[in-house]
């Protein structure tokens, strides 16, 4: 998780596709209504959904 801007965040998660490493990215977008829009959503842990939590609503 990885602070871009006043309310929008990036997750970097590692992909591999026929042996090649590529990555995915999330990115995270606090609404002005305080709830979150998630760009491209990845897999996610406990510790991902906890801090998801902790921003606001999905």
């Amino acid at each position: 998780m990885r602070k871009i801007h006043e309310d929008v965040w990036v997750v970097d998660r590692p992909f591999r596709f026929m042996g090649l490493g590529l990555g995915v990215r999330m990115t995270v977008v606090k609404l002005s209504s305080g709830g979150l829009m998630l760009h491209s959503p990845v897999g996610y842990e406990a510790g991902l959904q906890k801090w998801l939590d902790s921003l606001g609503e999905v």
